[in-house]
């Protein structure tokens, strides 16, 4: 009898742990990250990074004694702490660790909270040109998916999604548009609440589409993204997707006249949100010998990506110098 009691008190308390792993934070502790977020934009907005990571690592601490492997937490908090020690204190090292050590902590807790950190660790790992680490954890993300998950599920979704990222990296077109499509045959008619990421998924297979000239499956995708934003507040900024998709292709195959004539189309603003979009329209000045305003698109690009420790385009500069 006393042996039974026991072995009922164990598994009780293993499963009041894995509860509490997770768990939702309190709502005590949200509303106190959330009074703290002005201050640590104000603090941020100063470069005032040791005061910000202070206090992100006393809420980290508060979070990872009441609720570690909480989803919410992992996505709202931990997120920006991994941006900010990967890119406001550069120390991208630490930030990859911060990944393995939530994964270690959680796994067996809460398979959500698991995938969101494999999945992420892979797009850090794009991020530090390490393609190797990328495919593995984006590998594991859709495992965990697919194990515990339907293909509907977001996460799942965007991992399969980012493992075609990783094709187009590595410049296998062929692959990542059938990353692409099997993520949209996966979906099927089964819903998926973030939109975005499902357009984004098309808006890739069609890139990867228009790269090796399946042009019906170009269609297809296409004609889906129209289908699915008409009307719609996505509708302007896949629009200007698809004008840069285009861009991009007749920029790399040197076709100045088309590049140009979807150029007419496009924000010019939007030209420097994206760092390889920029890079593309400096290339496309340079060729046209619009030498005073790449230069000027040098400085910009160099201002706005600075933050985030990319090199100076010395490279350019040379080739206007050249053009001179």
């Amino acid at each position: 009898m006393l042996k039974i009691t026991y072995i009922f008190l164990l598994l009780f308390c293993l499963n009041a742990q894995l509860l509490y792993g997770q768990q939702s934070c309190s709502d005590e502790i949200w509303s106190r990250y959330e009074k703290l977020i002005p201050t640590i934009k104000k603090l941020e907005k100063n470069k005032n990074f040791a005061s910000v990571d202070s206090i992100y690592k006393e809420q980290i601490t508060l979070m990872d004694q009441h609720c570690p492997c909480s989803y919410n937490y992992a996505n709202k908090i931990l997120q920006k702490y991994h941006g900010f020690v990967y890119y406001k204190l550069n120390k991208r090292d630490d930030a990859l660790r911060m990944f393995d050590k939530k994964i270690n902590e959680c796994t067996n807790i809460n398979d959500s909270t698991v995938l969101l950190m494999q999945y992420r660790k892979a797009l850090y790992c794009l991020r530090n040109d390490d393609y190797k680490n990328m495919a593995y954890h984006l590998d594991e993300a859709i495992k965990i998916g697919e194990e515990k998950f339907e293909n509907n599920y977001r996460d799942l979704y965007a991992s399969r999604y980012n493992k075609g990222v990783y094709y187009d990296w590595k410049n296998d077109h062929k692959s990542s548009l059938k990353c692409y499509l099997d993520n949209e045959k996966l979906l099927g008619d089964l819903p998926l609440k973030d939109t975005s990421i499902r357009i984004t998924n098309l808006l890739s297979c069609a890139a990867s589409a228009r790269q090796i000239g399946e042009q019906n499956v170009l269609n297809s995708c296409l004609e889906k993204v129209h289908l699915l934003t008409k009307g719609s507040r996505f509708e302007a900024e896949v629009n200007q997707t698809k004008n840069q998709d285009a861009f991009n292709y007749y920029v790399q195959i040197d076709d100045t006249y088309k590049a140009d004539s979807i150029l007419q189309k496009m924000d010019k603003k939007q030209l420097f949100e994206e760092y390889e979009i920029a890079i593309l329209y400096i290339k496309h000045l340079i060729k046209k010998n619009e030498i005073k305003l790449a230069k000027q698109s040098i400085g910009i690009l160099d201002s706005i990506f600075g933050v985030q420790h990319l090199p100076k385009h010395q490279f350019f500069m040379s080739i206007l110098i050249w053009k001179k």
